[in-house]
């Protein structure tokens, strides 16, 4: 929900994660995103909370 990815944007800027640690490229979300969908049957509350992490780190310059 938006109220999580909200949270998750908080403890990202509250644990003091800047641009040069959390450069994240294209690239790596797609091949996070594969292995992900691995994933998403076992543990599907992981798997959410990682894939918009994922997402979060890669389209907050933009």
């Amino acid at each position: 929900s938006s109220i999580e990815f909200i949270e998750l944007q908080t403890l990202l800027k509250q644990a003091g994660i800047d641009k040069a640690v959390a450069q994240v490229t294209a690239d790596y979300a797609a091949a996070a995103s594969h292995e992900l969908a691995g994933l998403e049957t076992q543990y599907p509350q992981l798997t959410h909370w990682l894939s918009q992490m994922v997402e979060f780190l890669v389209n907050r310059d933009h």
